[in-house]
């Protein structure tokens, strides 16, 4: 599949998450948010300022730019 960063996706599609950045605790704040490895994702908002919108099981969830860089994501 193709992969990319987060920060690159576009809106109103869904991706599933297949890697994250190395650090233990950027790790950790992601999965306390329920973003890990294999969950299945639509942005919501990626407007290229501010932060992205995500809708995950259900939830909608802000994440910052700079820990969108360090997640990778494939279109499903």
């Amino acid at each position: 599949m193709n992969k990319q960063f987060l920060i690159d996706a576009k809106e109103n599609i869904n991706y599933k998450i297949v890697s994250i950045g190395e650090g233990k605790k950027i790790k950790l704040r992601l999965i306390s948010m329920g973003l890990y490895v294999g969950v299945i994702l639509k942005i919501i908002k990626n407007d290229k300022f501010g932060p992205l919108i995500l809708s995950v099981k259900g939830s909608r969830i802000s994440v910052g730019r700079g820990l969108a860089m360090k997640i990778i994501v494939e279109r499903v």
